[in-house]
């Protein structure tokens, strides 16, 4: 192969890589804000340290029942994000009309966000699960030089791809740590102005318990443990990748 061919080939592969980096990285970080979103026991300790049951006159016991109705209408366990509750001898509807139309609004972009992360993980599966099974019957067939050097570049390539995946969260995070550290109130607004077409998260906190429950600080705190969950974990995966890229890459200059 000509020195040309194979500097093609090389770029050719970096930008695979590179794009497999980025695919991961999404579907890490999609597979964070789920984690978060879903988990009750993170909105009962919100909940309690912001003082929701003061805010809203609900109890502990019928917080519980909300917070396993928004996780589960979140998840797509349950259909309707409709609630009601016995409030001093009255059946409530918890939630006005504007509030169930803004979370219908919200779980079309939970929805999306799910075919996103699902579509990440069958290309990444495309590549990976055909090329993991050809160089393990290979390598374990023949062992020869041949096979070393297949196997050595396949574990070459993963940490290239976990190296991609770093690189990308180091800009990622470097802008949402931009947000969160000088304006996170401008940017919250932003946010609703970009992925809503409507003015139906504008809620009243006097009036509106969505609002009450879920109130900017419950936001910059969730965010927070976002953005550090998906730094670490990246951090982490790509400080391994780097170490099976470069250990392996000593004995071999070919990439």
């Amino acid at each position: 192969m000509s020195l040309s061919k194979t500097n093609h080939l090389s770029i050719l592969l970096s930008v695979l890589y590179l794009g497999l980096g980025i695919i991961f990285s999404l579907v890490l970080l999609i597979s964070i804000i789920q984690y978060y979103s879903f988990n009750q026991s993170y909105f009962k300790k919100q909940f309690k340290k912001n003082h929701i049951s003061s805010a809203t006159g609900l109890s502990e016991s019928d917080l519980d029942k909300v917070i396993q109705q928004m996780t589960g209408y979140l998840s797509g366990s349950k259909t309707s994000f409709n609630l009601t509750l016995e409030i001093n001898g009255k059946e409530v509807l918890v939630f006005n009309e504007r509030e169930l139309a803004h979370m219908l609004d919200v779980k079309v972009i939970y929805i999306l966000l799910d075919k996103i992360k699902n579509f990440g993980i069958l290309l990444l599966g495309i590549f990976f699960i055909p090329y993991s099974i050809y160089v393990y019957f290979a390598c374990r067939k023949h062992r020869n030089a041949k096979n070393v050097y297949l196997r050595r570049h396949y574990w070459m390539n993963l940490g290239k791809t976990m190296i991609f995946n770093g690189i990308f969260t180091v800009f990622f995070i470097a802008a949402l740590g931009y947000m969160l550290l000088t304006d996170f109130s401008k940017y919250f607004v932003i946010f609703h102005e970009v992925f809503f077409d409507n003015d139906l998260w504008l809620l009243d906190p006097q009036t509106d318990r969505l609002i009450q429950m879920l109130p900017e600080v419950f936001f910059y705190d969730i965010s927070a443990r976002m953005v550090s969950s998906y730094a670490l974990i990246s951090l982490v995966l790509s400080l391994i990748g780097a170490f099976f890229f470069f250990l392996l890459r000593k004995d071999d200059h070919s990439i």
